[in-house]
């Protein structure tokens, strides 16, 4: 492995820990102490688990963690991860709601979806330049 290419990984690594703790702090303050937003609270929760699942995927992607493995690691993680959130927010006043979850796993397939679609559209590109062309 090139230094350039674990230089990366770390990056990516360091970067998923960062935005997860972030998250995990966020989703845990009180209630009484978060200004209004202006926006749908389903919409913050698929939008938030969007962007877990993302950085998740990217740096399993980064570590060439296999399709299968890469798929199953984010969404069952997220998935779980999504209980845990919503199960220990009563502890900071704040209220557990299935509907928040379900916004959550929303978030995290519709992540799924768009980053194994931007994969493929990528590699049939590749594929279709280094392809020599017969006619």
């Amino acid at each position: 492995m090139t230094s350039k290419r674990y230089a990366k990984q770390r990056a990516l690594l360091a970067i998923c820990l960062l935005v997860w703790t972030g998250a995990l702090v966020a989703t845990h303050i009180p209630a009484s102490k978060i200004p209004p937003i202006g926006a749908s609270d389903k919409l913050l929760h698929v939008l938030g688990y969007f962007l877990l699942a993302s950085i998740f995927w990217l740096t399993l992607k980064g570590y060439d963690v296999k399709r299968f493995m890469r798929l199953a690691c984010v969404l069952s993680g997220l998935i779980a991860y999504g209980v845990f959130d919503e199960l220990t927010q009563p502890i900071f006043n704040r209220r557990a709601s299935i509907y928040d979850w379900l916004a959550d796993v929303a978030g995290t397939i519709i992540a799924v979806i768009i980053m194994e679609t931007v994969l493929f559209i990528i590699q049939r590109r590749r594929a279709s330049t280094t392809t020599p062309h017969e006619g």
